[in-house]
């Protein structure tokens, strides 16, 4: 599977980068769907998810898009919850060298 990452100039995400990735999404789900059924894709409350382009394309290309409440994806984000914690501990290992920051917390393992 290709994977894509990409940021703006000044290293965000803007409204054309979020308007481009409602048709990768697409590309790359459709082969699942019956003709006619929508997508669900579950967004942040980022602003560029709100331009007149992105809702425009989310429209044509039948996608439903549901934003997380505010300040809520870090508990209602399934890989946020599932994957990219371990992921982060693991990351955070490697970059400390054996040690892991837990909140404010710094826990080193035994030597």
């Amino acid at each position: 599977m290709l994977h894509s990452y990409c940021h703006s100039e000044k290293g965000w995400t803007e409204n054309k980068i979020a308007a481009d990735y409602l048709h990768w999404f697409n590309e790359h789900t459709k082969s699942k769907l019956e003709a006619g059924e929508e997508h669900l894709l579950l967004l942040d409350g980022h602003v560029s998810h709100f331009s007149k382009t992105f809702i425009k394309w989310a429209i044509e290309l039948n996608i439903v898009v549901l934003c997380y409440p505010p300040h809520s994806t870090h508990v209602l984000q399934g890989l946020d919850m599932v994957l990219f914690s371990h992921a982060k501990v693991e990351w955070t290992k490697v970059m400390i060298g054996g040690s892991v920051i837990l909140g404010r917390w710094l826990l080193r393992r035994p030597s």
